[in-house]
């Protein structure tokens, strides 16, 4: 996204829309403490949503099973729209253990704002939008749960994608007491600043890679990085720009340099999502897209060569025909994510975040506060336009618009990170799982740290893939195999604790 008039990047998780036709379990409200770590006593509390779902719990059938509690660690989005995307938890493992699925909406997103939306964002009410404080309201949420189940001796076990994912994990490291174990799906917890195992243009090089394997000379990536260029051309040719808006069919004339500049973020923005959910079924997250939407994309290209750009480097006059070729072309493929179901009349570039439903203030926040990713793209062999990450103005953006100073390694400073496989190590019983396909996996953990804290490469796999709900199409990738291997792990957690309270009951009787 075009973050604070920066760099490109894409946000960290998708929002996805509740889809029409389809029962929901309730929801629920918790009355939250506003600040749970100021060491001065502030009494002011907010309503936090969450919802339950227990017909496994309460089944009959599933007496006599582990019953334990599936709680999803809320991102970035309404609530909902995390439980129509978490099948894998909602119902497979939850009807194998009879489990009470819980999914928590995080503070700021959704219908939990502890201050009217119009000024939640801005200082100082945005100061309370942090990390301690949502894994605060977990945890007391949790024992609310617990109470009111009456699953007070039940396990808990953590899930969550992307940001979700991270806050799974980091519930887990700091209450492993409450927390019996965790699934962290595309997580990218240590793509932060100071990390040795996440370089900064790795993200931008995954996408480039996933568009250059749909052929073996590499057109799509290639014609793709040849648009880009031309577009960078033509920021100084403004008798050119109603030709080229005419290309993109788009819904404003441009008036300067800096609308084909929004152009390119627009675009690049479309790509960087196509990347993250090229899924090999059909979906509608962000927006309707086919089956492995980015081979279907790359179709646009077939027919195009690929050769050095031509730029014609300022001179006025028509597009050249080679800028028509790859410009259009650009434009056709950037509609499978755009405009697929041909829903869309015209090109409204001056949406630079390209996120449809994401929740992006919030981020915005969250990132300028304590989650800052320090993100490049563009090299010899990117797709992209060369754009690296500027420390100095990303602060500068962040204070004028949010009176925040960016912590760039806070997340490595409380739970470590800077080398994860020493960092990590005296932690146990978290899955981290990332797609072969997802650009976050930059930031994931993908290699050996110990036995206890296992790590896993979905082949084929975009973004938190394991954790939407098994199809058919899936045997086109390796996720069933990792979704067993999870179950297995996730299983043997749960005895584990149970085994524990057992023991303690029969020692408190004796």
């Amino acid at each position: 996204m075009k973050y604070l008039g920066s760099a490109l990047v894409a946000a960290v998780c998708l929002s996805w829309a509740v889809q029409p036709g389809q029962s929901y379990p309730l929801d629920y409200y918790f009355e939250t403490k506003l600040d749970h770590v100021a060491a001065s006593q502030d009494n002011r509390t907010f309503m936090m949503r969450y919802v339950v779902e227990d017909k496994f719990y309460n089944d009959p059938v599933n007496v006599n099973k582990s019953r334990p509690i599936l709680f999803y660690a809320g991102n970035e989005g309404d609530i909902y729209s995390f439980y129509n995307n978490s099948g894998f938890m909602t119902k497979t493992l939850a009807e194998q253990f009879g489990a009470l699925i819980v999914f928590a909406e995080h503070r700021y997103f959704g219908q939990s704002f502890p201050f009217d939306r119009s000024v939640a964002f801005t200082a100082p009410y945005n100061t309370y939008l942090t990390v301690e404080n949502t894994l605060e309201d977990y945890i007391q949420l949790l024992k609310t749960v617990k109470m009111t189940w009456g699953a007070e001796d039940k396990a808990v076990i953590a899930f969550g994608g992307s940001y979700g994912g991270m806050l799974a994990a980091w519930i887990r490291m700091r209450y492993p007491a409450e927390i019996q174990g965790a699934l962290a799906a595309s997580a990218p917890l240590v793509y932060f600043q100071g990390a040795k195992t996440a370089a900064s243009g790795d993200f931008s090089e995954i996408v480039t890679a996933d568009f250059n394997n749909t052929y073996e000379d590499g057109r799509c990536a290639k014609g793709i990085k040849e648009g880009f260029t031309y577009l960078m051309d033509l920021k100084t040719r403004d008798a050119d720009w109603a030709e080229l808006g005419e290309v993109f069919s788009v819904c404003e004339p441009f008036k300067s340099a800096d609308d084909i500049q929004n152009l390119y973020y627009y675009l690049g923005n479309g790509l960087n999502y196509m990347a993250m959910t090229d899924y090999p079924y059909p979906s509608s997250f962000l927006q309707p897209m086919p089956a492995w939407p980015i081979t279907e994309a790359c179709k646009a290209f077939a027919d195009v060569a690929p050769q050095e750009p031509e730029p014609k480097n300022g001179s006025l006059g028509a597009l050249s025909e080679r800028e028509k070729t790859v410009l259009t072309a650009l434009k056709s493929l950037s509609d499978v994510y755009f405009n697929y179901t041909n829903a869309t009349e015209c090109t409204n570039y001056n949406d630079t975040e390209a996120s449809g439903s994401l929740d992006a203030e919030g981020w915005n926040v969250l990132a300028c506060n304590q989650l800052a990713m320090p993100i490049d793209f563009g090299s010899a062999d990117s797709m992209f336009i060369t754009e690296l990450f500027n420390e100095t103005q990303y602060a500068e953006d962040c204070f004028t618009k949010y009176g925040l100073n960016p912590y760039y390694s806070w997340a490595l400073d409380q739970f470590g990170g800077a080398d994860f496989q020493k960092d990590f190590y005296d932690y146990s019983n978290i899955i981290f799982s990332n797609g072969e396909l997802d650009p976050w996996r930059a930031g994931g953990v993908y290699k050996f740290v110990q036995f206890d804290l296992p790590f896993y490469v979905i082949r084929g796999g975009a973004h938190h893939l394991d954790l939407r709900e098994p199809m058919p199409e899936d045997k086109e990738t390796n996720v069933g195999w990792v979704r067993d291997q999870e179950t297995q792990l996730i299983e043997q957690w749960i005895n584990e604790y149970q085994s524990r309270v057992a023991a303690e009951k029969i020692t408190f009787v004796q």
